[in-house]
């Protein structure tokens, strides 16, 4: 989906039993090295849900945008913390809104069983979604230097959960995430983050519970 043109160079099919002591399988894996090698059925999957990712006109008009960016490697000092963090955003972009006002976009590739949003809303909880685009976001602020602009209230946020079936017919849906889902998120992540930080600082490893009784009193405030 975010870089059809070097696919090639770094998958092969190969159409057959994957066994190194076959001579003929060895010397496919020697002349592709370094390459993932897919079956057949997998490199089929892929197609169509890189083809069903496309014909999503939200998707093939992020993706089309001049402003776009896809898999940044970031690397950045945290504001709050001052730990060192890193990211690789599936997707940034920056949307001039004139009057010197950007939205900066953040959004993220899922491969999903449905793209109901009850289901949606509970998997992005239980795996950290929001957690996930909230890090990113702080990385793409640094990265691209809008992190100034944004504390001056110049730079508008948004986040995207882009979602795909991963059975046929490959279902193709949008979530954005909203303002105060984006609150919620960058507060837990700013409790993370300044726990691991004292952890680091006094070689003191609290328990889960210790720690979420501090995400739960940051929901609280939040309300």
């Amino acid at each position: 989906v975010l870089e059809p043109f070097s696919f090639d160079e770094a998958f092969v099919v190969w159409d057959g039993r994957r066994d190194k002591r076959n001579k003929d399988y060895a010397a496919f894996l020697e002349l592709h090295a370094g390459k993932d090698v897919l079956t057949p059925d997998e490199f089929s999957k892929a197609t169509a849900i890189s083809e069903a990712y496309r014909a999503s006109p939200f998707v093939e008009q992020l993706l089309a945008h001049p402003g776009t960016q896809y898999e940044v490697p970031m690397l950045w000092t945290d504001l709050e913390s001052g730990l060192v963090c890193k990211g690789k955003p599936d997707i940034v972009c920056v949307r001039d809104e004139g009057d010197g006002l950007v939205t900066l976009v953040v959004a993220d590739l899922k491969t999903f069983y449905t793209t109901d949003v009850g289901q949606v809303q509970r998997q992005a909880k239980s795996y950290g979604w929001l957690l996930q685009l909230a890090h990113y976001t702080r990385g793409a602020l640094e990265h691209l230097g809008l992190m100034e602009r944004f504390q001056h209230g110049q730079v508008g946020i948004e986040w995207w959960t882009i979602l795909c079936e991963e059975e046929a017919p490959h279902d193709c849906s949008a979530v954005r995430w909203t303002q105060a889902e984006q609150r919620r998120a960058q507060a837990q992540l700013s409790v993370l983050l300044q726990t691991l930080q004292k952890c680091r600082a006094t070689n003191q490893w609290p328990g889960r519970g210790e720690v979420q009784a501090q995400q739960d009193d940051v929901n609280e405030q939040e309300g």
